[in-house]
C-alpha cells in the first residue's frame, strides 16, 4: 500500500500533498516552449520586491526542451539604460544577433539596467540593485528553459563590461567564461580570475574608454597567473560589438573556452563596420529637429565624370528592360492598302557606359552607351482587303558593332526633398550598318498572292526604313531610366561623414542630409542641404519637431570646385547641442570620465578646503559631482585663422558647463542639492587631416593655447553656506587641470575617416578648412599605388573597366607609380609559368616583393600599420 493511499491520510490531506507535489514539478521542470518561440526573442517579466522588470530572451533556432543549452547573460552600456525592456537589444550582442539569428548556439539573457542617473560605471556593479537583478534574472530563465548551468558566458560592453568584471570577481566560479568588450575594471583581486577563460577586446581609437583601461586589467591578470585572450581592432573606436559578437571564431571559443593567453586575434576591422564614435544605427530615428541651410555639397565635373563609372554596374537591369505599346502603320503595296499592327513590344538593353556632365545652362548631361540593345515583336498583324497575314516573332538588334550613345539633357530639381531629374532633351541615333532586324520567325498568310516570303521581306524592309520611329522608341524609354538614377541619389552617408567633426568624445548625433536647392553651372552642381536630428533618447523625444533656418548659404561659395566638396555651417553645432541641453541627456559623473583629474571634485577633504561650509556638514559626508552642459557650444572661424590645406582653425566657446555637487551622509540613499559651480570656457583649437599611412585617413582635434574660462559659486535653494568664503580661484584650477589633461589627452585620438564609396569609386579626403563661412571637407580620387621592394625591375600592364590593356610599364627596384583613379584598375604581368592578373581596389597600395617563405617576386597587399 502506498503512502498517499494509506488510510492514515485523510481525503482532504491527499489533497493537499497533492497540490504541492504539482506546485513543485512546475516550479522546476524546465517550461515547455512552443516551437514558434524557437530562433527568436521572447519577452519576459520578472517579478520581485521592487515590483516588475522587463527583460528579454533569445533562444536558439534549434531549441529543445530536451536538450541542455549554454546560455550567455549580456550586460548593456549606458544608452540602453530605461525600463521599456527592449532598448538593451538595440546595440551589443542583440544587434548581432538579429544578422544571425538562425545560426546562433546559445540562450541569451538580456536584463535591463533600471538606474538612468546613478553612476555608470558601477551600475551593474556586484551588490548594487541591477546587477544582483541581473544574476536573479537568469536563475529565472534557467528555470524556465533548459540550460545547461555549467557553461554560463558572462559578457558586457562598455557600462556592462565594467559590470561583467565586478560580477565575475563576486562569483568567480559560476561563469564558464567572460567576455568584455570596450571597457574597463575595478576589480581588487585578479587573482581570483586566474582560472577563469577571458576574452578581451578593445579598439585602438576608443575615446570613450581608453584602450589602456583594458591593457591594465590584462597586465595584472597575467601577474596573477591568469591567461587572458586580448584582442584589439587597429581601426577600432568604442563601438565594435558587431564585428565582435559576430566573430565566429569568439563563437568557437565561447563553445569550448580555453585560458590559453592569445593576442592580437583581431587586427583590423571589416569596412562595412569600421563605423564612427557611438553612433547607434539600430534606434529608431525619431526626428526632434531640422535644420534648413545646413550645409552645401558640391559636385564637381571631375566628381561627376569619377561616378559615371560606377553607374553601369548600380542600376537595376529591370530599368533597362519593358514593354512598349502596340505600333500601327498602313503602307501600300500593288495599288493596295494594308495596315500592320506591332504588337507584344518588349525591350532589353546593356548600359556599357555612362557619361555625366554639368552645362553652363543649368543642366546636366547623361551620356549612356547602350549595347546589345534587344527589341522583339512578339506579333505582327497585316489586314488589307480580302487578303491578311500574321508573322511571328521579330528581332531588332541595336549596337552590334559598337555602343551607341543615348544623351539626355536633364534639369535637376528639388521636389518633397529628393531630387528630381526632369528631361529636357533626348538624343539617339543607330549608325548605319550597326543594328539588324531578322526575319519574322513564321508567317501565316491568306489571300491572292499574299505569300510568307513577300510578306516577311516586305516586313524587315518596313522596319529597316523606320530607323526614326525604332529610334523614338528607345528615347521613349528615357523617363524610367532617369528615374533608376534617382532612386540612386542617397545622402545619407553625408550625415555619418559630418559626425567626424564632432566636438564631444559622447553624444554622437544622429543626422539623416535632404537636398533643399539645386543649382548648375559649367563646373559642377551645387546642392543646398537641410539636416534632421534625431532625438537623443527616442523614448522621450519631444513632440513637435523643432525647426530652424540658418543664413542662406550662397551658391557661389563652391562654384569654383571640380571636385567633391562638402560645407557645413558652424551655427549647426549650436542647434544640436541646444537640443542636446533640452535633453537632459548631457551630463555625467566626474567619476565615470576618462580622466580622473576631475574627480577631485568628489573629494570631500579637497572640496572642504575651498568651500568651508561643507566642514558643517559633518565628517562623514559624501560628494556626488555631475558634470553637466547647461547652455548650447558655439563654433566660429577664428578671425585670424591661417589657411592650411589639412587644417581648419576653430574657436570653440562654451557659454555655461556646471558642476552639480549633492552631499548625503555615508549609508543615506538620497542626494541633496548643494551647490553648482558654473564654467563658463573659450578655447581655440584645430581640426587637422592626417595621412596614417598611403591609403589612410583620419581627422584630429588639437586644442591650441590655454583655455578663458570664467567661474561663478552658487549654493543650492535651501542651503545657508556663503558665496563670499568659497575660494573660487581655487576651483576654477580644478576644472582647468582636469580640461587640459583631457584636451591634452584627446589630441592624441585620431578618428579614422574611410573613403567616401559610391558603387565600386571611392573618394578620398583630400583637404580640410573654412570656405568663406563654411567648415569644409574636399575629397578627390585616391592614388592607386604599385611599388618595387624587389632587386629587379619588372614589366606590367594595365586596364581601366572601359579600356584595352595599355602598354606596359616597367617599374624599377625602389619605386613606385601612381595612378590617380576612381575605379578599381585590372594588372597583367607575365611570368614564366603564365600570367599573374588582378583587380587592383581603388586607392589601394601594392607592392612587388619576394614572399616571406622565399621564391620568385610577385605582387602583394602592401601591409598597412598595425596590420
Amino acid at each position: 500500500m502506498s503512502f498517499l493511499t494509506s488510510s492514515f491520510l485523510t481525503s482532504k490531506h491527499r489533497k493537499i500533498i497533492y497540490l504541492l507535489i504539482v506546485l513543485c514539478i512546475s516550479i522546476y521542470t524546465p517550461k515547455i516552449v512552443h516551437a514558434a518561440e524557437a530562433g527568436r526573442f521572447v519577452e519576459h517579466v520578472y517579478h520581485d520586491n521592487a515590483g516588475d522588470h522587463k527583460y528579454v530572451v533569445f533562444l536558439p533556432n534549434e531549441y529543445t526542451p530536451q536538450k541542455k543549452f549554454p546560455v550567455i547573460l549580456f550586460l548593456h552600456g549606458a544608452g540602453e539604460r530605461g525600463t521599456d525592456g527592449k532598448r538593451q537589444l538595440t546595440v551589443g550582442l542583440g544587434d548581432a544577433l538579429k544578422q544571425r539569428k538562425s545560426s546562433f548556439p546559445f540562450i541569451v539573457v538580456f536584463p535591463q539596467c533600471e538606474k538612468r542617473n546613478n553612476r555608470i560605471l558601477t551600475a551593474w556593479s556586484a551588490g548594487t540593485p541591477d546587477g544582483q537583478r541581473a544574476l536573479s534574472i537568469l536563475a529565472d530563465v534557467e528555470q524556465q528553459y533548459s540550460v545547461d548551468k555549467t557553461r554560463e558566458i558572462l559578457t558586457g560592453w562598455s557600462m556592462g563590461g565594467y559590470g561583467a568584471w565586478s560580477l565575475a570577481e563576486a562569483q568567480p566560479k559560476r561563469f564558464r567564461a567572460l567576455v568584455v568588450l570596450s571597457s574597463g575594471s575595478f576589480i581588487k583581486k585578479p587573482a581570483k580570475l586566474k582560472q577563469l577563460p577571458i576574452w578581451v577586446f578593445h579598439g585602438a581609437h576608443d575615446t570613450i574608454v581608453r584602450p589602456q583601461q583594458s591593457q591594465k586589467i590584462i597586465n595584472a591578470l597575467k601577474q596573477a597567473g591568469g591567461k587572458p585572450r586580448y584582442s584589439v581592432y587597429a581601426n577600432g573606436q568604442h563601438d565594435i560589438n558587431r564585428a565582435v559578437y559576430n566573430n565566429q571564431k569568439l563563437i568557437e571559443w565561447m563553445l569550448a573556452p580555453q585560458a590559453d593567453g592569445l593576442e592580437n586575434l583581431a587586427a583590423a576591422l571589416p569596412p562595412s563596420q569600421n563605423k564612427l564614435n557611438t553612433i547607434n544605427d539600430s534606434e529608431p530615428f525619431v526626428p526632434a529637429m531640422e535644420i534648413s541651410q545646413a550645409a552645401s555639397l558640391r559636385l564637381g565635373n571631375h566628381t561627376l565624370e569619377a561616378a559615371s563609372y560606377a553607374i553601369p554596374e548600380m542600376m537595376d537591369v529591370n530599368s533597362l528592360q519593358g514593354n512598349i505599346g502596340n505600333i500601327s502603320d498602313t503602307t501600300v503595296a500593288s495599288g493596295r492598302t494594308f495596315s500592320i499592327n506591332f504588337t507584344g513590344i518588349t525591350y532589353q538593353a546593356n548600359v556599357q557606359r555612362v557619361y555625366l556632365k554639368a552645362l553652363a545652362d543649368g543642366n546636366f548631361r547623361i551620356q549612356m552607351a547602350v549595347s546589345n540593345a534587344h527589341m522583339m515583336i512578339s506579333r505582327t498583324y497585316v489586314r488589307g482587303r480580302h487578303r491578311s497575314a500574321v508573322a511571328g516573332p521579330i528581332d531588332i538588334q541595336i549596337g552590334i558593332r559598337e555602343p551607341v550613345w543615348l544623351s539626355v539633357d536633364v534639369k535637376p530639381t528639388v521636389v518633397n526633398r529628393k531630387i528630381k531629374l526632369q528631361p529636357m532633351s533626348t538624343w539617339f541615333e543607330i549608325q548605319r550598318g550597326n543594328w539588324y532586324v531578322s526575319a519574322p520567325r513564321g508567317v501565316s498568310t491568306r489571300g491572292l498572292f499574299m505569300t510568307s516570303e513577300r510578306v516577311s521581306a516586305s516586313l524587315v524592309r518596313g522596319l529597316y526604313g523606320s530607323k526614326s520611329r525604332i529610334e523614338s522608341e528607345v528615347m521613349g524609354a528615357v523617363p524610367s531610366i532617369v528615374a533608376e538614377l534617382e532612386s540612386r541619389l542617397d545622402f545619407r552617408k553625408l550625415g555619418t561623414l559630418s559626425s567626424s567633426f564632432w566636438p564631444l568624445p559622447v553624444y554622437h548625433p544622429r543626422l539623416r542630409v535632404w537636398p533643399e536647392s539645386v543649382s548648375v553651372n559649367a563646373e559642377g552642381i551645387t546642392l543646398g542641404l537641410g539636416v534632421t536630428v534625431a532625438a537623443f533618447d527616442y523614448l522621450h523625444a519631444p513632440k513637435a519637431v523643432q525647426q530652424i533656418t540658418l543664413p542662406k548659404i550662397s551658391a557661389s561659395t563652391f562654384s569654383h570646385q571640380k571636385g567633391l566638396s562638402i560645407g557645413v555651417q558652424p551655427q549647426v553645432l549650436h542647434s544640436i547641442t541646444a537640443l542636446l541641453v533640452d535633453s537632459h541627456v548631457a551630463h555625467i559623473n566626474v567619476l565615470d570620465l576618462p580622466e580622473k583629474t576631475f574627480g577631485d571634485f568628489a573629494n570631500p577633504q579637497l572640496l572642504a578646503n575651498l568651500i568651508p561650509d561643507l566642514k558643517k556638514q559633518g565628517n562623514d559626508i559624501e560628494i556626488s559631482a555631475e558634470l553637466l552642459l547647461s547652455k548650447p557650444l558655439d563654433l566660429a572661424m577664428p578671425p585670424k585663422a591661417e589657411k592650411k590645406e589639412d587644417t581648419a582653425q576653430l574657436a570653440l566657446s562654451a557659454p555655461e558647463v556646471t558642476i552639480a555637487l549633492s552631499i548625503h551622509k555615508k549609508g543615506e540613499a538620497e542626494w541633496k542639492p548643494y551647490a553648482n559651480i558654473q564654467f563658463r570656457l573659450k578655447q581655440q583649437a584645430a581640426v587637422q587631416l592626417l595621412k596614417p599611412s598611403f591609403t589612410k585617413r583620419a581627422v584630429r582635434m588639437n586644442w591650441l593655447g590655454n583655455p578663458s574660462i570664467e567661474t561663478r559659486f552658487r549654493f543650492a535653494k535651501g542651503s545657508k553656506g556663503q558665496p563670499k568664503n568659497v575660494n573660487t580661484k581655487e576651483l576654477q584650477q580644478l576644472f582647468i587641470a582636469g580640461w587640459n589633461h583631457w584636451t591634452k589627452n584627446s589630441s592624441t585620438d585620431n578618428t579614422p575617416v574611410a573613403d567616401f564609396a559610391f558603387g565600386n569609386v571611392s573618394q578620398r579626403l583630400k583637404s580640410i578648412g573654412w570656405e568663406e563661412s563654411l567648415l569644409s571637407l574636399s575629397l578627390g580620387n585616391p592614388l592607386l599605388r604599385i611599388s618595387n621592394r624587389s632587386k629587379e625591375p619588372f614589366s606590367y600592364a594595365t586596364k581601366s573597366p572601359l579600356s584595352d590593356w595599355g602598354s606596359p610599364y616597367t617599374l624599377k627596384p625602389g619605386e613606385h607609380h601612381d595612378f590617380e583613379v576612381p575605379y578599381a584598375m585590372m594588372y597583367r604581368r607575365q611570368t614564366p609559368t603564365g600570367i599573374e592578373l588582378y583587380q587592383l581596389p581603388a586607392g589601394s597600395h601594392s607592392e612587388f616583393r619576394v614572399p616571406s617563405p622565399g621564391g620568385s617576386p610577385a605582387l602583394f597587399k602592401a601591409s598597412e600599420p598595425g596590420e
